[in-house]
């Protein structure tokens, strides 16, 4: 009698466990789209909206110093800009004018 009750409560368990399972799984899908959507189309409160098209703007390369300190090679009408960023601010450090061959060159190797 006991190993029939067993039996039956068995595949029971079984089913509930895998519908529990799916039914986690199924909720960390739709918070993983829904923070793919708000990283997407910037819907972070506080933060710009980003306008989608020609980006005017490109970071070209960062570099981190330390914990605190990092250089970023920014890139900005023609020119580019290398920054100084920490956490009292950002300061420029240098820029140069970029050439038009070698950004036409990289954007065909991209």
């Amino acid at each position: 009698m006991v190993a029939e009750k067993a039996a039956m409560t068995e595949p029971s368990l079984l089913m509930d466990s895998l519908s529990a399972i799916a039914a986690l799984m199924f909720v960390l899908a739709i918070l993983g789209v829904l923070a793919w959507a708000v990283k997407r189309y910037g819907l972070v409160p506080g933060q710009p909206r980003i306008k989608t098209g020609e980006k005017k703007i490109n970071i070209v390369e960062s570099r981190v110093l330390d914990n605190r300190n990092r250089l970023v090679a920014v890139e900005w009408n023609g020119k580019e800009y290398l920054l100084a960023t920490n956490p009292a601010g950002v300061r420029p450090v240098g820029e140069h004018q970029v050439d038009s061959q070698k950004s036409k060159s990289d954007d065909l190797r991209t």
